[in-house]
């Protein structure tokens, strides 16, 4: 006879944290010099998190900040919400212009969650053509000389 062993190796979730009430009962149990077998069994809680309780009693209820530091501050991101709308400029000269560490696709995702700040499409100008330039610095020869030609009341 040929007998297949088959090994399922399951993740199971984890339980619930333990409350401070039942922190308290512990602490209790423990000082009145009971196992952490009965006391698991009156709490109807497994013994391994009795274990882990009695363990990191110190820590146990904190709260632990998940996944990786953040590149940007708070003052960062209003910095370059301030840059941008007041120079409208692109986010690799904002990223150098303010000496910012993070990557641009960082500034991309922060400047795209804020409300305040929206994208609007530059107008197109027309081209500048020869003969616009040959105009421009004519009419700068012209009016070099000028002073009080500029006011309104032509310096009177």
């Amino acid at each position: 006879m040929n007998f297949r062993i088959i090994i399922l190796q399951l993740n199971m979730p984890s339980g619930s944290r333990l409350s401070e009430y039942e922190a308290g009962k512990i602490d209790a149990y423990i000082e009145a010099g009971k196992t952490q077998a009965f006391i698991a069994g009156k709490l109807n809680r497994s013994q391994k998190a009795i274990h882990t309780y009695l363990k990191k009693k110190a820590t146990y209820f904190e709260k632990h900040k998940n996944g990786s530091k953040k590149m940007l501050t708070k003052r960062d991101e209003r910095s370059i919400a301030r840059h941008i709308s007041a120079t409208g400029s692109s986010l690799s000269r904002t990223k150098h212009a303010l000496n910012l560490q993070a990557s641009k696709a960082t500034i991309w995702r922060t400047v795209s969650t804020m409300n305040t700040l929206r994208y609007v499409k530059a107008k197109r100008k027309p081209k500048l053509l020869e003969h616009h330039k040959v105009d421009r610095v004519e009419f700068a020869r012209v009016h070099m000389t000028w002073n009080f030609e500029w006011t309104s009341n032509g310096g009177q």
